[in-house]
């Protein structure tokens, strides 16, 4: 999944050049949330009644963008590392979740699908959903996408 890139492409016209379809889009929807953001994690045994920190990790960079967002993380301390679990939650919990989804027009024998990387505006997004429709011969495609990286 996210190996593969998507290259959408048509012509007008038999007789013009072929057009990155991305660069004509319609019905554009795009956000950026920090709903499921954390930029701290904390690391506590779970078995413990009386907790006592194990490791703290912090993004300062985040925190001073977008202010204190901790996650507390129960680990049973025997089985796991609570440097490596931090590391790990932070580096996936870190970034703001970006969506982004539009309309646009491609080829018939074009091959983007869900799955594949999409390039637009020198961002790479994962295609989440591609909705594939035809409609007066004109072969349309709406991606769902969701910042990759």
């Amino acid at each position: 999944m996210g190996s593969l890139y998507a290259y959408p492409e048509f012509r007008i016209t038999p007789n013009t050049r072929l057009i990155y379809s991305p660069l004509l889009r319609g019905n554009i929807s795009h956000s950026l949330s920090i709903e499921e953001m954390k930029n701290s994690v904390k690391v506590v045994p779970e078995k413990d009644s009386v907790y006592t920190v194990k490791t703290v990790l912090k993004d300062e960079d985040s925190i001073y963008k977008y202010g204190f967002l901790q996650e507390v993380v129960k680990i049973d301390p025997d089985k796991e590392n609570a440097d490596t679990v931090a590391k790990q939650k932070l580096a996936e919990r870190s970034k703001a979740s970006e969506t982004f989804s539009f309309e646009m027009i491609e080829a018939v024998n074009s091959y983007t699908r869900a799955g594949m990387i999409l390039s637009v505006d020198d961002t790479d997004y994962l295609i989440e959903s591609a909705q594939h429709s035809i409609k007066n011969d004109v072969h349309y495609v709406k991606v769902d996408l969701r910042k990759f990286g």
